[in-house]
């Protein structure tokens, strides 16, 4: 984009909030041009990056889906003995969302309940569980989900579950910050020692345990090296 003059540039980081600038101007010696430039090349990265997570989001849920499916049935979402409250509360909302313009009494596919479930709630299915009012008893999803299911939507994967919850725990941290317009731009990453090409590894990674063939199709077509290539001089 073309350098803002000096009264549009202090609009612009009026309606983006000084709160919001402020990170920018920072890295950037509190130079008001430099930082507007970051701003944009963090909204760059944040789309290409997007574009990774998207696919990895897709084969994820499709990928756990499917066996979920193959050991309890396609509606596996509604085994009160398998999952625990927080899990049932949330797939009774994906539920809700995917009847919106049914005619009344009909029910919803599979195929639209699991689209409407968060990323959040799939990443949830592979932690340690929680209480089921159900059962009347913690639920260890390492029991109900992993060892009969879960394990097998990850071929290539960690082959254990709370490595994969952990590693697609960081897809879920980049994703929530991009879904939220925050910076991504400041290295390591959040909690983690990821730079942004290691980040960008760790997600085609990630797609990579459940397919070789989809992570290397991603990477081809990935935008995501060329953008970090065009990262602004040195802030």
């Amino acid at each position: 984009m073309p350098a803002a003059q000096p009264g549009p540039l202090q609009t612009i980081q009026g309606h983006l909030s000084p709160g919001r600038f402020q990170p920018y101007l920072d890295a950037c010696g509190s130079d008001p041009q430099r930082a507007l430039n970051l701003y944009e090349w963090n909204i760059t990265v944040s789309a290409a990056f997007w574009e990774v997570i998207a696919v990895t989001e897709v084969v994820m849920r499709n990928a756990m889906h499917d066996q979920l499916t193959r050991s309890f049935g396609a509606h596996w979402y509604d085994e009160a003995s398998i999952l625990d409250d927080r899990s049932l509360r949330a797939v009774r909302e994906a539920k809700r969302r995917a009847s919106r313009g049914l005619p009344s009494g009909a029910y919803p596919s599979p195929g639209k309940v699991v689209s409407e479930m968060s990323f959040g709630v799939w990443v949830a299915l592979l932690d340690r569980g929680g209480h089921s009012t159900h059962e009347g008893r913690q639920l260890r999803y390492h029991d109900t989900l992993w060892l009969p299911a879960l394990q097998h939507a990850f071929p290539s994967g960690p082959g254990h579950q709370k490595k994969t919850n952990r590693g697609l725990r960081v897809v879920q941290s980049l994703r929530n910050r991009i879904g939220h317009h925050e910076k991504i731009f400041k290295e390591p990453f959040k909690e983690t020692s990821l730079t942004l090409p290691t980040l960008h590894q760790h997600c085609l990674d990630a797609t990579g345990w459940i397919s070789g063939d989809v992570a290397s199709w991603v990477s081809a077509s990935s935008r995501v090296p060329a953008v970090l290539a065009a990262k602004p001089p040195a802030f």
